[in-house]
């Protein structure tokens, strides 16, 4: 990979998951994006195309496909559905799942192209995400750009209609990097530092549930990174539990404090529970009366709140089904490879983090999403087609990784080459 390329894969990378900040900067008013013009992510993804798809051929481990096949089978699908609806082509729909197709072949041939020292270039780059996160927020609070739709002092809404669920992803994308370099032993006092600032940002946005999957994600990524499992297992249920008891006191804090009003957080869980439960009820109705195609993307009028059944409303059971077999197979089968050559020795340590801090953030973005409906984020694709096109690069081509110059930021890495069938062993 080319310093340009490496410089617009980073580039992609922090647009993916801070774009929605830009546009709440730029905006002048409440109003959705009034002055997007174009998606940040998309400009980012095209110029990543460019600069990689002339740098050679896709080569594929035996197990991607079951990864590839029915993804490029949901995009085909919707593609062809937008094209051919009864309101004539909708290019607007289509270039979705164009995206989600650049995702992949971005994500495969930057896997395959990298070298460690720029992997370990594209993780410090990831660590840069709290800082920002954090110092937009405040200046948010600063300048006044928040509004408080729900009332109280707690779950803002930013300017340009960043809502505190986009708000409180784009904090957890911030946290997992932290989590990973926690993991494998390095300036844990800072990493501890950094993610009870962004556990803090949650907490006042109120956000259950970004809590619930981060603690979840904690455990994984010690079970991950096999060597800090091992040894550090318990620490890793220790620090979930430090910090949901932490979010748990911060609520009482604020109750004290009179930051928090009691009877509106209670009126405003209920209300909230009750009226999910009335989307969902609507999207099984749509899923089922329209189960070829669905109602159209956007057809449901509203958030769905619920990625899969907001699918299968939208776009169909078929679609939905697709979606389900490559998200499943795809984050759980990244997942094993990295373990399993890690157990051979196989996985230098640059490699391995990036590979583990990518798995996890698709992990996020699948369970958790932005406004719910994950589907059509193009970075959860991209993260696990590059920890695939990974294996090719350190592996098929028996390449010996080099930790000369990241010895001083990770631990010492295997400089063993394995042959081929070895790769296929652990990918199996």
């Amino acid at each position: 990979m080319g310093n340009l390329s490496k410089s617009i894969l980073i580039f992609y990378l922090a647009a993916s998951a801070l774009s929605p900040l830009v546009y709440s900067a730029l905006a002048s008013g409440p109003d959705r994006y009034e002055v997007q013009k174009a998606s940040i992510e998309m400009i980012a993804l095209s110029l990543l195309f460019i600069s990689l798809v002339p740098k050679g051929k896709i080569r594929l481990l035996p197990v991607s496909f079951l990864f590839y096949v029915p993804l490029i089978a949901f995009v085909g699908l919707n593609v062809f559905l937008a094209l051919s609806g009864p309101k004539g082509p909708q290019w607007a729909q289509a270039s979705t799942f164009f995206g989600i197709a650049m995702a992949l072949v971005c994500g495969q041939l930057s896997g395959q192209t990298a070298r460690p020292q720029e992997l370990t270039v594209v993780f410090k780059s990831t660590l840069c995400y709290a800082p920002a996160v954090i110092a937009a927020l405040l200046m948010f609070l600063v300048f006044d750009r928040f509004t408080y739709p729900q009332g109280g002092a707690m779950k803002p809404v930013a300017y340009g209609g960043v809502v505190s669920t986009e708000l409180s992803n784009i904090a957890g994308l911030a946290m997992i990097p932290y989590v990973v370099l926690f993991a494998v032993g390095r300036n844990r006092a800072g990493c501890l530092l950094a993610l009870s600032a962004l556990l803090a940002v949650q907490v006042w946005l109120m956000s259950l549930g970004t809590i619930i999957v981060f603690a979840v994600l904690t455990g994984v990524a010690f079970l991950l990174l096999k060597k800090a499992a091992r040894n550090n297992l318990f620490i890793a249920f220790i620090v979930a539990t430090v910090f949901s008891l932490l979010a748990g006191g911060s609520v009482v804090a604020l109750y004290i404090l009179g930051a928090l009003d009691l009877d509106w957080l209670l009126a405003y869980t209920g209300d909230s529970y009750f009226l999910r439960l009335g989307s969902y009820d609507a999207l099984a109705r749509h899923a089922f009366e329209n189960p070829l195609v669905g109602i159209g993307l956007g057809g449901f009028g509203e958030p769905p709140h619920h990625n899969i059944l907001g699918l299968a409303a939208e776009t169909g059971i078929l679609s939905m089904t697709l979606y389900s077999v490559a998200a499943i197979f795809g984050t759980v089968l990244a997942g094993r490879l990295l373990v399993r050559q890690q157990s051979v020795g196989t996985m230098g340590s640059e490699c391995a983090i990036v590979g583990v801090t990518f798995v996890l953030s698709a992990l996020f973005l699948h369970a958790k999403g932005f406004v719910h409906d994950t589907w059509y984020q193009k970075s959860a694709y991209f993260y696990v087609a590059f920890v695939f096109g990974a294996g090719i690069n350190h592996f098929a081509q028996r390449k010996t990784v080099s930790s000369s110059r990241a010895g001083e930021f990770f631990p010492p890495t295997d400089r063993s080459s394995f042959p081929i069938r070895e790769v296929r062993k652990c990918a199996m």
